[in-house]
């Protein structure tokens, strides 16, 4: 029986090739996962200080009470402007993007834990020159 090496999980990334489209869906998963949770974050959040609801909610951005319902359990059909009306009307702010390369970054033990399992971390830190982030900052709208 033959095993294989591991190939780095930013392999194809540092090469400036082509990026298999599994680690490029990683990545925009990854970010539609970010941007939902602090949606969902300001939502409830929100709801606690104002007592905001979905109904509010809808009546602010001008769509009805099913869609909010939709794009709060999932932000499968998301648009940027999705993102952009949802915080406006939440909580009165605006997404503002900036990006950070994972290739330059040095990256958390808890991350590569999931990733590599139990391998001594510390032998394999030299090898490991970062990962990709996008950070996205939100801002209150100026009044």
């Amino acid at each position: 029986m033959s095993l294989s090496p591991k190939t780095p999980m930013l392999a194809e990334v540092r090469s400036g090739g082509p990026i298999p489209e599994s680690k490029l869906a990683y990545f925009e998963q990854r970010a539609i996962d970010s941007f939902y949770n602090y949606v969902l974050t300001r939502f409830f959040e929100e709801r606690e200080k104002s007592q905001l609801t979905k109904a509010k909610l809808a009546e602010r951005i001008g769509r009805g009470p099913d869609q909010i319902n939709r794009w709060l359990a999932s932000p499968t059909n998301w648009t940027i402007g999705t993102l952009a009306r949802l915080l406006v009307g939440i909580s009165g702010e605006e997404p503002v993007l900036s990006s950070e390369s994972y290739l330059e970054r040095t990256p958390s033990n808890e991350y590569w834990e999931s990733v590599l399992g139990d391998d001594d971390l510390s032998a394999l830190a030299p090898k490991i020159t970062g990962t990709t982030q996008i950070d996205l900052r939100f801002e209150s709208v100026p009044t």
